[in-house]
């Protein structure tokens, strides 16, 4: 390996470290419990009052226009749930399995003299890490990460 493909590829993995570490940190910072229950209790006082505030305006329409206002609040905190914590196997979470297999394909096609042509070594990998991963979560690894890169998912996942 040349000096100057020693550099970039290190480099790059200093690249890759780094948005792992960021990862961690995401993964490792919860909520403060007091900060999510005081929100939450708030938002159920203000649920549970608001019809009172609205009757007199609405009349009986408030029973809609509360039923509305509640599933916009409480779909909000459940996005908000949802999102604390992107990796994992939840259906919204981040596809990281996929994010990983690109790396590593990215990584073998960095090495000089390896032969990248849709060997068979690597397709059984690919199909290896594929099964793993079907297994651990009961979904199908996206197609758009055999495409080469995750993001060109037309949804941006």
């Amino acid at each position: 390996m040349s000096i100057s493909h020693y550099d970039e590829t290190s480099e790059q993995l200093q690249e890759i470290n780094h948005a792992f570490q960021n990862c961690l940190k995401i993964r490792d910072t919860p909520m403060v419990y007091t900060y999510v229950t005081t929100l939450r209790s708030f938002l159920i006082v203000w649920l549970l009052t608001l019809p009172f505030a609205l009757v007199g305006k609405f009349g009986w329409l408030a029973v809609p226009v509360h039923s509305l206002l509640a599933f916009l609040f409480l779909s909000i905190e459940q996005m908000a749930v949802e999102i604390e914590q992107p990796f994992g196997n939840d259906a919204n979470d981040l596809p990281m399995e996929s994010y990983i297999m690109d790396a590593e394909k990215t990584i073998v096609e960095q090495i000089p003299g390896y032969r990248f042509d849709g060997s068979e070594e690597l397709e059984e990998r690919l199909a290896q890490l594929e099964a793993a991963y079907y297994k651990r979560s009961g979904t199908p690894i996206s197609p758009f990460a055999r495409m080469g890169s995750p993001m060109k998912s037309p949804m941006g996942v």
